[in-house]
């Protein structure tokens, strides 16, 4: 809705009843119940978000999606596939992300060890530089790695030295 707001630069008066209009199933139903709550003195549209947000995202949901975030590990995922969780769940954990170096030291820690171990070895500025280069490293490896098994491959078939094909 904020983004929606900010494309049509609504005026702040108006937004509790734009956002009202778009509200469906459980939400509706929740608004229908606290509704009354607009015509209280200080109602705002700060207010409306923080009791919606209150309602459908209570603290606990808040601090579990947190722990997720902090115990999020690459593991069978691409790079890219672990960056695209770490955005997606960083949003519910951004004093962990509030700045570059932060967000970085961050994504670092649930990369596997041999990317980590081959990243570390310059300084990263941001952490788009730090994810390509995770991207770059993970394709190299990934390269190395069928390059070898190509030559492993070639090697036992066409070795005349006195070695038998295996």
């Amino acid at each position: 809705m904020e983004k929606f707001f900010d494309t049509l630069q609504c005026l702040k008066e108006w937004k509790v009843g734009f956002a009202m209009f778009y509200l469906k199933d459980k939400a509706d139903l929740w608004w229908a119940t606290v509704r009354e709550r607009q015509c209280e003195p200080g109602f705002s549209w700060d207010k409306f978000k923080e009791i919606i947000k209150d309602h459908f995202y209570p603290i606990s949901l808040q601090k579990a999606k947190e722990g997720e975030f902090m115990q999020l590990q690459q593991g069978t995922m691409s790079v890219l596939e672990h960056a695209s969780k770490f955005m997606e769940l960083s949003r519910f954990a951004l004093t962990f992300v509030a700045d570059e170096r932060l967000k970085m030291n961050r994504f670092e820690v649930g990369l596997n060890l041999t990317i980590k171990e081959r990243i570390l070895v310059r300084q990263y500025t941001s952490y788009v530089d730090l994810y390509d280069n995770a991207v770059h490293v993970k394709r190299a490896m990934k390269e190395q790695n069928n390059y070898f098994n190509e030559w492993k491959g070639t090697k036992r078939k066409g070795d005349n030295r006195g070695n038998y094909q295996m």
